[in-house]
């Protein structure tokens, strides 16, 4: 299914070193009509990248963050030249359009009449009409909007094939054994935090039936999946709550797989041992979590410093060596917010137990007791 974006194109001969006698009306360049529809989020994004690209010199204006309107989104944008002329415009995105409309100007002879009539130098109309014309020419690059699963949960597959055309043929499928759960993947647009154009995008079936829908991968869906089957045997009182959440660390260890074999044997006997003490009430489920995300950073540092000592000894000239540690330095920023996602999700896992626990003992509405 393509999009169709109609837009004018036309050249122009710009005046850039003068506002003399040009004054015009100002017009704002017609807005590029999107059909089908797209999410404003994908429009908005694919419009940044445009102006970033911009052949024309237009900024994205960092003063002005984003900004909710009626149906969809807007930023603003800047153009300046010979140190003195600026515009600043509006990029605002729905499902049916992107446009670009003024927001202010400098040394451009802005003046609006009594009766509404808006008149600037002809620069303005010029300049906003090319910056529409390179956002239309890259709109054309999307990918599918996925967005319509996330409002699609409890529809079976058959209708969602039926319903929605692009869902018919997903990238890949699969089974996961012993179970009903069936992942498909897809390349496309989810606006949950997904890339802009062209990202994996997950739906995750139970029965025949859409349970989920996000970005990531099959690798993530089965971690979540994962999750979700330890937390049904924990709430059928089939494991512990220790061996629930160890259970769970080591299903995480495989998928984010940071650490070399030993170490994530050394890590997986430590978090037994936790969860042993937790069992006896020797620690709190909060001490269980933060001794588990300590000793993992403890391993992981222990495992860079071996590797950055070899690096060294290889007898790398100083030119490697600084941009080892450059990367590394990229490394550890990136395992931080690793790091401190994991922790997120472990600790929704936690609570996803508790809840879960509560519900099946039945003792009321005390949660506090139930959990304990």
């Amino acid at each position: 299914m393509r999009a169709r974006f109609s837009a004018v194109v036309a050249g122009f001969t710009i005046a850039l070193c003068s506002t003399t006698s040009v004054a015009a009306t100002l017009k704002e360049p017609t807005p590029i009509s999107i059909n089908p529809q797209r999410h404003p989020l994908q429009l908005l994004g694919v419009a940044v990248e445009a102006v970033e690209a911009s052949k024309n010199d237009w900024k994205m204006d960092e003063s002005y963050a984003m900004t909710e309107v009626p149906g969809g989104y807007r930023m603003r944008v800047i153009k300046e030249w010979n140190n003195r002329h600026v515009i600043y415009a509006y990029l605002t995105t729905t499902p049916q359009s992107v446009s670009i409309t003024y927001a202010d100007s400098r040394e451009l002879d802005f003046k609006q009449g009594q009766n509404g009539e808006r008149k600037i130098h002809r620069s303005y109309n010029e300049f906003t009409e090319l910056l529409t014309n390179e956002i239309a020419a890259a709109l054309p690059k999307m990918c599918g909007d996925y967005s319509f699963l996330q409002n699609l949960k409890d529809a079976p597959y058959t209708a969602i094939s039926t319903g929605q055309p692009l869902a018919r043929r997903p990238r890949a499928t699969e089974h996961i054994p012993g179970t009903s759960y069936v992942i498909r993947e897809y390349t496309g647009f989810l606006s949950n935090g997904l890339a802009y154009n062209c990202g994996p995008v997950v739906a995750v079936f139970q029965n025949d039936k859409l349970i989920d829908a996000y970005g990531g991968t099959a690798a993530l869906a089965k971690l979540n999946i994962q999750g979700e089957l330890i937390s049904q045997r924990h709430a059928a009182g089939q494991i512990s709550y220790g061996q629930a959440a160890v259970e769970y660390k080591e299903a995480e260890l495989d998928f984010s797989q940071t650490l070399e074999a030993h170490r994530q044997k050394q890590l997986i006997s430590y978090y037994r041992l936790l969860a042993s003490r937790l069992s006896k009430k020797e620690i709190s489920v909060e001490e269980f979590d933060y001794l588990a995300i300590e000793k993992e950073a403890e391993l992981k540092d222990q495992q860079d410093a071996i590797r950055q000592k070899q690096i060294f000894e290889r007898g790398l000239i100083a030119a490697e060596r600084e941009k080892a540690i450059a990367m590394q330095d990229q490394a550890d920023a990136m395992q931080s917010q690793a790091r401190a996602q994991h922790q997120a999700n472990f600790q929704s896992f936690l609570n996803s137990l508790k809840t879960v626990t509560c519900r099946t003992v039945g003792f009321g509405n005390s949660t506090t007791t139930t959990c304990n």
